[in-house]
């Protein structure tokens, strides 16, 4: 009696052990950066901004290093006087991830520190928008439309 107990024991967790590794995965794997920014173009008013193509335009622009990105989509703002920047990056490994969100932070706080004085719309809109990780994902939305933008990355997840 004992060991038939212990066998349906037995095999009830391996039958739920088999069902969770069979289970759909919340986390969605190969996110398509460049398919968020499209949809944040559709949705969110941006104009005048310039994509960010190459590892040398990231560094030249948040001096993040081309080793420490596996793809990445950014658009900023062709106009010195408006703040707009979309960046997303996803990172080599979790190192990487932490370097790069130093070097957004870091762009960051220089662009609420410069419009502080001189735009002050800029400095408010700024203020409220955040540099943010997902795993390996690091994303940056200054914007107007940051919460909206942060809504549709989010459903790519």
């Amino acid at each position: 009696m004992k060991t038939k107990k212990i066998t349906a024991l037995v095999m009830a967790v391996l039958l739920i052990i088999a069902l969770c590794s069979c289970s759909k995965s919340n986390k969605k794997q190969n996110v398509q950066l460049s398919s968020i920014m499209t949809q944040i173009n559709k949705e969110c008013s941006l104009d005048n901004m310039i994509a960010l193509e190459t590892a040398d335009q990231m560094y030249k622009q948040y001096e993040i290093d081309a080793k420490d990105i596996k793809s990445f989509s950014a658009e900023v703002s062709s106009d010195s006087l408006n703040q707009n920047e979309v960046v997303m990056v996803e990172a080599q490994s979790s190192d990487a991830m932490k370097r790069i969100k130093e070097k957004l932070e870091n762009s960051y706080n220089k662009k609420l520190d410069q419009s502080r004085d001189y735009l002050p719309d800029e400095y408010e809109m700024i203020k409220k928008c955040t540099v943010s990780t997902n795993g390996n994902y690091v994303r940056m939305f200054i914007s107007d439309n940051a919460e909206k933008m942060t809504s549709i990355y989010k459903s790519y997840f």
